[in-house]
């Protein structure tokens, strides 16, 4: 896959994350936590947003605002309902490009961060201030030396909210 720049497109993952890595538990969130739904709302609001065809599965339905792509090679999904569905990340990313899409964020699951995050620039990480137990979806660990954490925040726990959070933002350390 060329590289996000080759392709003047930035990829941005943005996941909610365990202390223990985890990231899904059984095909859901393993978490209620309405902080960070309004977060990931701003920060994807007007974006594509790329996911796995189970990501898109577990989330029921289009992501209103966004232009939506889920990635898979067996589900053909329902494009009318601003769904678009590709085979691969490497063919949805050449089609946003000839679009002129600036940016996509990359929002799950697991194999689609771990096949992204080399290309990507930044990285929008909620840490989730607890550890999942019967979790089977986990996130990539991030190599401190190839990535530095540019914005760190402790968010208030809502009303709402199972667990606190702590935002942080990662920007890839170019040579």
């Amino acid at each position: 896959m060329a590289t996000a720049k080759s392709l003047n497109m930035e990829i941005a993952l943005v996941a909610a994350v365990a202390e223990n890595g985890a990231i899904g538990a059984k095909g859901t969130l393993p978490w209620k936590i309405s902080s960070d739904m309004k977060l990931f709302k701003s920060l994807t609001m007007g974006h594509v947003v790329l996911m796995g065809r189970r990501t898109f599965e577990s989330i029921g339905k289009a992501l209103p605002g966004r232009d939506n792509v889920v990635i898979s090679t067996t589900w053909k999904g329902d494009e009318a309902d601003n769904i678009r569905v590709f085979e691969s990340i490497e063919a949805a990313i050449e089609a946003l490009k000839k679009e002129g899409r600036k940016k996509i964020m990359v929002i799950g699951g697991g194999k689609i961060y771990q096949q992204t995050m080399p290309h990507a620039q930044t990285l929008y990480i909620t840490r989730v201030k607890t550890e999942i137990s019967d979790a089977d979806t986990f996130f990539s660990e991030i190599d401190k030396s190839i990535w530095k954490m540019v914005t760190k925040n402790n968010l208030p726990k809502g009303d709402k909210d199972e667990y606190f959070i702590e935002f942080q933002i990662f920007k890839k350390i170019t040579a």
